[in-house]
């Protein structure tokens, strides 16, 4: 696609599936990534807690609330992003998970992140930042490095750095223990990566059918509406 010189350790597609916005490690510049040319627009400043550096961002893929993280290597912070302006709400932080490189939600709404320092993949609460053990991965872990899934099947596909062959493992990750199953592997290189996935959308999956709001929250107990229209050609 193109070359970027800027650490983009951070990344992922918006819930259609048409923007990727990413983190800039250095500068902490929050922007988007062109898709035929790799270049970077800053769109604003995103900024973690004192001493820590962004590690992951994921959008969730139904709403298309953004979240990211940021470690010191003793404690992750997780925030909410605004897209438009990179802008971040502290959500919380923990050190069960002391170095959160990257997290990803699931097309059922469930955050996932995988620990470099307990070397782990965990549930983690959107609400507080608290995580859950899910398992190992099998591999010691090190370095910037990404995951994200794929909408339609479910499957959470990961970039891993496997300090033991020194180099970037790409597989999937078994969501009830952990363990990642290798499919691929890069000598030397780290990786971060999304799935650019717009079949997940019902005007997709059927170009016959247009809904309108296509995205959005509902509280308990209230109702919104939504204008499904179909061309009977």
């Amino acid at each position: 696609v193109g070359t970027q010189t800027r650490p983009l350790f951070a990344m992922d597609f918006n819930a259609d599936a048409t923007t990727m916005y990413a983190i800039d490690y250095d500068t902490w510049d929050f922007g988007t990534v062109d898709l035929n040319s790799a270049a970077f627009t800053v769109l604003g400043t995103s900024t973690p807690l004192g001493g820590q550096s962004w590690t992951g961002l994921t959008i969730d893929p139904l709403t298309n609330q953004a979240y990211a993280s940021s470690c010191d290597i003793v404690t992750t912070a997780i925030y909410s992003v605004n897209l438009a302006n990179g802008a971040t709400t502290l959500i919380g932080t923990t050190s069960d998970a002391p170095c959160l490189i990257d997290i990803s939600i699931s097309p059922n709404g469930d955050m996932y992140g995988h620990d470099i320092v307990n070397n782990a993949i965990y549930l983690v609460n959107r609400s507080t930042g608290a995580v859950t053990l899910v398992g190992p991965t099998g591999y010691d872990s090190s370095y910037a490095q990404g995951m994200d899934f794929d909408n339609d099947t479910g499957t959470l596909y990961i970039f891993l750095f496997d300090v033991g062959s020194f180099g970037t493992i790409y597989g999937t990750v078994d969501l009830n223990t952990g363990a990642v199953t290798p499919l691929a592997f890069v000598q030397n290189l780290e990786y971060e990566g999304a799935v650019q996935n717009t079949s997940f959308c019902a005007t997709q999956d059927a170009p016959w059918l247009s809904l309108n709001p296509t995205a959005g929250t509902t509280a308990a107990g209230a109702s919104t509406p939504v204008v499904a229209t179909f061309d009977s050609t």
